[in-house]
């Protein structure tokens, strides 16, 4: 008898081709400096902010597939600029900020019911020109407050609608600084003193399991400081664009991307070719969407997709079989792609969707490198041992078996028809390339249906309440299934 866990690994991608940056549709609002946004399943939301006429309340929600704007309701909270955003779930937080006054009102948006939401106001009193971000099912602002700068922070439970202090920002005092997270940690750094004659391109990882910061390695110090955007796809974190004002630029580049993994930092291009200083930024699957800003006076408009050259990752689901998982690959990059898996108990395997039991009872954490046509290199590990995934044991003694299949066996593969993300959080969007009616009908590994509806060209189905695990699904049409497979639900 012997521990065995089983990853099953499936390419499912809703694109594979790397895109680098690429112009969208101008954000349809009043141009601003200062403003927020946050995703929500497969869609983006944007607001608030400084305009030329004064402060906006003005809020737009983006959907990258038709790469469209749409006003929703006026943000609850009114006119503001220099707030923070992040999205917990499925549904937003605008909060803090600055109007004739500092505030410290807090609000939740659900983009469902198209509504605001008044919560408990921030728990450190009022501020503005902060940095907030979401690590799991909580929400965390910090430093911030403009002309003397600050180091507290703050975690948010949407659950109890509570703030509750946590351990003080190591770095100093700052305001206009930026911070994303990745994975279960939060990241910080960037920003100015209270007075703005002092930059900083400190960096620094908060860890909310032992809230302790640890500080990382510098940005580039060519890089500006001064209200920097900043955000992360998949393991890996982005700064860029923001103000020289402790500096004369000489033409480096102003966008870095940061591996967490062996804390460094590389340049890369961006296509703005001037100094936008209060942009902002939301993430949806592996692409990200930044807009607005302002240079020298000059407030933009101009909004761009950027998708890194390649892309690294996988998620990790038990499947039906006891301490079998299955681990779904979307990875992305140039065609054809090369992959080396590391099991994590000192075997290797390559291909893009390789199999693997362990042959003796252990924690293992799996890790995939990539490398493209062109050469780009990516690398993404599991954050969580296999064993922690098990409900009742930490580890657990099963028969021993050889290998496992897996999970790729869709009987109908249709290319006409793609269901993405896969994995899904939120929303699951079905497109199919026809304008004949189909169906999707969508069950649990015991068979019981989750989901039927009938639908032309494409559909979007909230996933919100299915439970986590792997679902079967098939699309219908007058002539029968043309395509059926799985989807694992995060």
């Amino acid at each position: 008898m012997k521990n065995l866990l089983t990853p099953i690994l499936v390419l499912i991608s809703c694109a594979i081709n790397a895109q680098g940056w690429t112009q969208k549709a101008d954000f349809a609002g009043s141009p601003a400096w200062g403003a927020v946004s946050f995703s929500i399943g497969n869609k983006g939301y944007m607001g608030t902010g400084e305009t030329s006429s004064g402060f906006s309340n003005e809020f737009w929600e983006y959907d990258p597939l038709t790469d469209t704007w749409a006003q929703k309701a006026d943000f609850g909270g009114g006119w503001v600029a220099g707030a923070v955003g992040f999205a917990i779930g499925n549904k937003g937080y605008i909060g803090t900020g600055q109007y004739s006054v500092t505030l410290a009102d807090f609000w939740e948006y659900d983009p469902v019911s198209n509504t605001w939401t008044q919560k408990a106001d921030f728990g450190g009193g009022p501020k503005n020109y902060a940095v907030g971000f979401a690590i799991g099912n909580k929400g965390y602002v910090g430093t911030g407050n403009y002309g003397v700068g600050s180091i507290d922070f703050w975690e948010y439970d949407p659950q109890t609608d509570t703030w509750t202090q946590k351990a003080d920002f190591s770095g100093a005092a700052r305001l206009l600084a930026t911070g994303f997270s990745i994975g279960n940690k939060g990241y910080l750094g960037a920003g100015i003193n209270g007075t703005g004659d002092t930059c900083y391109n400190d960096f620094w990882e908060y860890d909310p399991a032992i809230d302790t910061w640890t500080q990382k390695s510098d940005f580039f110090a060519g890089m500006a400081s001064d209200k920097p955007v900043g955000f992360s796809i998949g393991n890996k974190g982005y700064i860029g664009t923001g103000i020289p004002v402790c500096f004369t630029w000489s033409g480096e580049p102003n966008f870095a991307k940061y591996d967490p993994i062996s804390d460094t930092w590389q340049f890369i291009s961006d296509p703005f070719g001037v100094w936008l200083n209060g942009l902002t930024a939301f993430t949806i699957g592996n692409k990200a969407y930044i807009g607005n800003g302002v240079w020298y006076g000059n407030l933009s408009q101009n909004f761009w997709e950027f998708e890194p050259d390649c892309y690294a990752g996988f998620s990790l689901n038990p499947d039906t079989i006891p301490h079998t998982y299955i681990a779904v690959n979307y990875s992305s990059g140039t065609p054809p792609l090369t992959y080396l898996w590391s099991w994590g108990d000192g075997s290797f395997s390559t291909g893009a969707s390789p199999s693997h039991t362990y042959s003796a009872a252990g924690n293992y954490n799996i890790c995939l490198n990539i490398t493209d046509n062109t050469g780009c290199m990516d690398s993404f590990c599991y954050s969580s041992y296999l064993s922690r995934m098990d409900m009742n044991a930490t580890i657990v003694t099963v028969n021993v078996i050889n290998s496992v299949t897996g999970l790729n066996h869709e009987n109908t593969n249709n290319d006409n028809i793609t269901l993405c993300p896969n994995p899904v959080s939120n929303q699951l969007i079905v497109e199919i390339n026809s304008l004949e009616p189909a169906e999707i009908i969508i069950h649990d590994m015991t068979s019981r249906k989750h989901f039927q509806k009938s639908f032309i060209s494409s559909i979007s189905i909230n996933t919100e309440l299915f439970s986590k695990g792997i679902y079967l699904y098939e699309v219908r049409n007058k002539t029968g299934v043309i395509k059926k497979g799985k989807v694992v639900k995060d």
